[in-house]
């Protein structure tokens, strides 16, 4: 009785449908990206939605794919939008130049003519904004700080920040399937839940976010067209304990085809 149990009370096992995750992005027509972020605040509530337009080229034996940022829209405290609308000025109409290989893995990335000098007009902006004068001392001296380490910001150290996002994209492409388990270029585990077609479900095992403090615990589940290689959908929540307070965070990820002109 009791083994029959644990039987049945056991998760279903899937086995991988393929060894191994190609890549081929569509090279016809581009693709949008939406970026959603919600985040709890000390007091109130932070919304970020952010779309990009998305365009794949072949480069050699491997890829160029072009990031277009296309909108950006927030909502949270008032004197936090502020700040960010000086941000929007400063992103509007950003575009990045991905390499990939034949796998989907990143070579590099490199950024659109003058983006060092928008970000660096941003910050003297920000330093002067009213919405930063209003704040006490301390939260001043925090800002301040923030906006140090961003001015001191290499073009290593921005791409890296650029590729950390982009490669949720392609995190599986490339990748072996072995006993229902998918591993990333950086180490993370995901555990394949459902398998349809060229679709795939799967879900982080706990404790496999390597660059994750131990004060952050968190959950991803994602969407994968094997067709592509692409992460077709993806939501991330993570709960954050500071000082014995937790702060949940939501991000998802959603692809889809644009309706605009196909390419040449």
């Amino acid at each position: 009785m009791l083994l029959a149990a644990l039987l049945l009370s056991a998760p279903a096992t899937i086995a991988c449908p393929a060894p191994a995750i190609g890549f081929a992005p569509p090279l016809d027509r581009p693709l949008l990206l939406e970026r959603r972020i919600e985040r709890e605040l000390r007091k109130g509530r932070f919304r970020q939605q952010i779309r990009y337009r998305l365009r794949f080229a072949l480069a050699g034996r491997g890829f160029r794919l072009t990031v277009e940022q296309i909108a950006l829209a927030s909502d949270g405290p008032p004197e936090l939008l502020r700040l960010l609308a000086l941000q929007e000025e400063s992103s509007a109409g950003e575009t990045l130049e991905v390499t990939l290989d034949a796998t989907g893995a990143i070579l590099g990335i490199s950024e659109s003519p003058g983006a060092p000098e928008r970000l660096a007009a941003a910050l003297a902006r920000l330093r002067t904004d009213p919405g930063v004068a209003t704040r006490d001392a301390a939260e001043q001296a925090q800002i301040g700080a923030m906006l140090d380490r961003l001015a001191a910001l290499t073009p290593d150290e921005r791409a890296a920040i650029h590729q950390a996002k982009i490669e949720r994209l392609v995190m599986f492409a490339g990748r072996p399937c072995a006993q229902a388990m998918v591993s990333t270029r950086d180490g993370a585990r995901y555990r394949l839940t459902a398998a349809a077609g060229d679709s795939w479900e799967l879900e982080t095992v706990p404790g496999s976010f390597p660059d994750r403090p131990d004060a952050a615990q968190g959950t991803d589940r994602a969407v994968l067209s094997t067709a592509t290689g692409l992460v077709l959908r993806l939501e991330r929540q993570t709960v954050v304990r500071v000082a014995g307070t937790e702060r949940k965070a939501l991000e998802s990820l959603t692809v889809s085809t644009d309706a605009g002109p196909s390419q040449p």
